[in-house]
């Protein structure tokens, strides 16, 4: 993706021209097929790029370390066009890294990654930015910070936060992750890590007993989705671009069929039975709230009726879910969650956001080459 400045003077067109010239010089562009995507959703144009590997030619691209071609690219593309430079790029730091000779390769990353540890955000933190959304991760973040800053040894943190309504689990030494109604974090994916906190409050040799006392990990009862038709279909073919189909595999047993998460077997996300048909939960994340609406609604014929169980935070996530899925407009209803205005804002803006990356998607495809012959 090739964003522009706030202040860049740019129209959609010119931006997808000036995309279009970045990759001619640095992909060989119009020798291969691509497709580009203009968004003015929002307040930077962007443009988003899928081009194929294998040129018309049958040539593979295979350029290592691109993005220091492409920055550099993109700095003759700003002088001619006017447009804003980025304060901080990493080509630009890698060759004046690469001027002090007695640094390593692993020396110029570790300087890197240090630089840019915050500039980076994940892949889902940007995309719930764009649509309006804080992540579960930056709330925790910024719920934590207040007790981190109030805290006199990284002990001391850790008595505060689980006074506070945040439990400690104890993953062994001085490895430890934090969890919050339906969400758990590792401390290193917070940063606050025991490195972290130790840099921030010093050396603290009570710090593992401090883990051990206060280890504790919440589990959430009777937290499921119940159909009200009495003899389902039982396990049919799901849709195999699923969520279902690609994030979970299952263990079927005389009774009940268990769905764990394919990137952790020991992970259960939820135990699915047929009579009565329920999907019963061991993961409350929204991931495993779609999963489990997608296996009921295979099996079941509208109309239909499904009621959720659990705290509140569980039951707007399989709400969100259904919601987002249109399956009133198919004939289900869901039962048992009366959403608050914050739950209908937060569904408004992401229906806004994928009603807009539609509209405002312009698409032009290079044509297929004829073949000889």
């Amino acid at each position: 993706m090739v964003s522009f400045h706030t202040n860049d003077n740019v129209t959609p067109e010119q931006a997808k021209q000036i995309v279009k010239e970045l990759y001619e010089q640095t992909h060989n562009l119009s020798n291969r097929k691509y497709a580009l995507g203009v968004h003015i959703d929002t307040d930077e144009v962007h443009v988003h790029i899928v081009w194929a590997l294998k040129d018309f030619n049958g040539k593979c691209y295979n350029v290592s370390n691109d993005y220091r071609v492409i920055e550099r690219e993109c700095e003759k593309l700003e002088q001619k066009y006017n447009l804003i430079v980025p304060e901080n790029r990493i080509s630009r730091d890698m060759d004046e890294l690469d001027k002090i000779k007695e640094l390593t390769l692993q020396d110029k990353k570790d300087i890197i990654n240090k630089k840019y540890k915050d500039k980076h955000p994940s892949t889902k933190e940007r995309m719930l930015d764009v649509r309006g959304v804080i992540s579960n991760k930056k709330q925790m973040k910024d719920a934590l910070s207040d007790f981190l800053n109030n805290a006199s040894s990284p002990s001391d943190f850790i008595n505060q936060i689980t006074e506070n309504g945040f439990n400690v689990i104890h993953n062994g030494k001085s490895s430890f992750s934090i969890q919050h109604e339906d969400q758990i974090f590792k401390a290193s994916e917070l940063g606050l890590s025991y490195k972290t906190l130790k840099a921030k409050l010093g050396d603290d040799t009570g710090f593992e007993q401090t883990l051990k006392n206060k280890h504790n990990v919440k589990e959430y009862e009777n937290c499921s989705i119940a159909s009200t038709e009495a003899e389902p279909d039982y396990m049919k073919k799901i849709k195999p671009n699923s969520v279902l189909a690609t994030k979970f595999k299952f263990i079927q047993h005389s009774d009940k069929v268990e769905y764990f998460y394919n990137s952790a077997s020991s992970k259960k996300s939820f135990e699915y039975y047929k009579d009565p048909s329920k999907v019963s939960f061991h993961d409350l994340s929204r991931q495993s709230a779609k999963a489990g609406i997608q296996r009921l609604v295979a099996d079941a014929k509208p109309p239909q009726s499904f009621t959720v169980n659990g705290p509140d935070y569980f039951k707007k996530n399989v709400w969100l879910e259904f919601q987002l899925m249109g399956l009133e407009a198919k004939g289900f209803k869901l039962e048992g969650y009366k959403p608050t205005p914050a739950d209908l804002d937060e569904l408004k803006k992401i229906q806004e956001q994928y009603a807009s990356m539609n509209a405002d998607c312009m698409t032009i495809r290079t044509p297929i080459p004829p073949t000889s012959g």
